[in-house]
């Protein structure tokens, strides 16, 4: 891969940041050496060369259909909580998960 086409992809990126930004998308920030964690920041410098910028990702959920047979455990996932209380079947719990995101 050229020089030239990966500083256009790294330009193309920044620019998806950038327009999320405009477009009301909250904004996390770090040091360029990524010591420092991900800090949401609301006016963005956009100082490419001293900083990486991201749009804050939003941690995901899903609702999980658990069933217990033997000791062991059995897991189904569903994207809509409408959707695991319509599959479970008896015996089974409905639990919200969620990610933690840093």
């Amino acid at each position: 891969m050229s020089t030239t086409y990966k500083k256009i992809a790294e330009m193309q990126a920044q620019i998806k940041v950038m327009q999320a930004y405009e477009d009301g998308a909250r904004i996390e920030h770090t040091v360029k050496d990524k010591t420092l964690p991900w800090l949401l920041t609301d006016e963005p410098l956009w100082d490419w060369d001293a900083y990486e910028y991201r749009v804050k990702q939003e941690p995901l959920t899903v609702w999980v259909n658990v069933y217990e047979k033997n000791g062991d455990l059995t897991f189904y996932s569903y994207e809509a909580e409408h959707l695991a209380y319509r599959c479970r079947s008896k015996g089974g719990r409905t639990v919200k998960m969620q990610e933690v995101a840093e």
